[in-house]
């Protein structure tokens, strides 16, 4: 007999308020209200798993388990409802990428379970970690972004600090704070940070490949760019350091799908720039033709798009969400109905339906999301409060 005493396996209450909204990957081409979990706050997930944080500051997750991405101690198999992360409270929020999740809370501690592959968790943990541990080397962390096989935390001094993968400059040159550091230290950036500035914001694409907002408006990327996601203008294929977009001032936030990115100025416009082979950017452009067309290396204007003041994104999905509540979505439409328009397209049928690559913005059913986490293969899940 096994007795749940910590309660991780207990099938939770259904929603009364501020609840999930779920659309694609069998829960239908518009958005829809699911019963999971009440007062959630912040919810990620990664094409396979999902993890939503409640008010309450615990953390859960369902979907596929086959490398203790649940973060429940156990190791194969998965849940269609939500179990609770074991061990974690006071989490504030959480991101995933690459089949690693961390979690950031109230403390300024960074924690992580799942693929160590890369050491993207700390240079003592095993491969794989069916349970929370605490990133060591960080701490008055802000803010975490996940990437395939590399993090990043943003410190409450405003500096950014890397830890796993740099095969492609995924640590954005970063600097040693010993004598030596192990594959899995953390290091610091090297951002320029003149006078007062300080970064702001941060954001990770699969590259991997960094982002920054310092807070004089200006964007920052570094890393892998084989779609032009660095928005810098260099030749695809080329590993830099920390360099400035460009053309971008007066940001105000960022995100980073798999191979593009965005940033939202303060006139609530919307720039979009790296891969648009799935209608990514929402530029409206039709890529007929091969590969090296169907990108752009520094950031343009979404069209038809204003007043924007959220924006997310992950495998070629994307989500913005304006001043007046309106939730607009575009991208690679499978998955039965990614964008949450009603439609849905077989994008590996040949010849390819129209339905499935929907290249400019199209208005969602759901209105006044306030977290959304977008997926190309499992689905899109927003939280609604109220």
């Amino acid at each position: 007999m096994v007795v749940d005493l910590a309660g991780f396996f207990a099938t939770p209450p259904g929603c009364a308020a501020d609840c999930l909204y779920a659309w694609g990957d069998g829960y239908g081409t518009t958005p829809g209200r699911r019963p999971w979990l009440s007062g959630v706050t912040a919810v990620d997930q990664d094409g396979g798993h999902a993890f939503a944080v409640k008010s309450d500051g615990t953390v859960w997750a369902w979907g596929g388990h086959g490398y203790g991405e649940l973060g429940t101690g156990a190791i194969g198999g998965g849940s269609s409802v939500p179990l609770r992360v074991r061990g974690l409270s006071g989490v504030t929020a959480v991101d995933t990428g690459g089949g690693t999740t961390y979690a950031l809370k109230s403390d300024g501690t960074v924690w992580a379970w799942g693929s160590n592959g890369k050491k993207q968790i700390g240079p003592d943990v095993p491969d794989l970690s069916a349970v929370p541990v605490r990133v060591t080397g960080v701490s008055g962390v802000t803010a975490v972004a996940a990437g395939y096989g590399v993090a990043y935390a943003l410190k409450s001094d405003g500096t950014v600090w890397a830890w796993g993968d740099d095969a492609a400059g995924g640590l954005g040159d970063g600097v040693c704070p010993t004598d030596h550091c192990p594959p899995g230290t953390p290091v610091r950036v090297a951002l320029p940070l003149p006078g007062t500035t300080r970064i702001t914001a941060i954001a990770a694409g699969d590259g991997p490949t960094g982002y920054a907002l310092r807070s004089d408006g200006t964007v920052w990327a570094w890393g892998r760019d084989n779609f032009g996601e660095t928005g810098t203008g260099v030749p695809p294929g080329t590993s830099i350091g920390p360099t400035r977009v460009v053309g971008l001032t007066d940001v105000v936030t960022i995100a980073a799908g798999t191979q593009m990115a965005y940033a939202v100025t303060a006139d609530g416009r919307l720039w979009a720039w790296g891969d648009d082979e799935w209608g990514s950017l929402g530029l409206g452009t039709e890529c007929a033709g091969p590969v090296t067309d169907c990108r752009s290396s520094v950031p343009v204007v979404v069209p038809g798009l204003t007043d924007v003041v959220m924006v997310e994104s992950y495998q070629w999905v994307t989500f913005a969400v304006r001043s007046d509540g309106t939730v607009w979505g575009w991208g690679r439409n499978d998955a039965g109905g990614n964008v949450g328009n009603g439609t849905s397209g077989r994008c590996y049928d040949s010849p390819r339906p129209a339905e499935c690559r929907v290249s400019t913005p199209v208005r969602t059913a759901l209105t006044g999301a306030s977290a959304i986490a977008a997926s190309g293969a499992s689905g899109q899940l927003a939280v609604v409060p109220g």
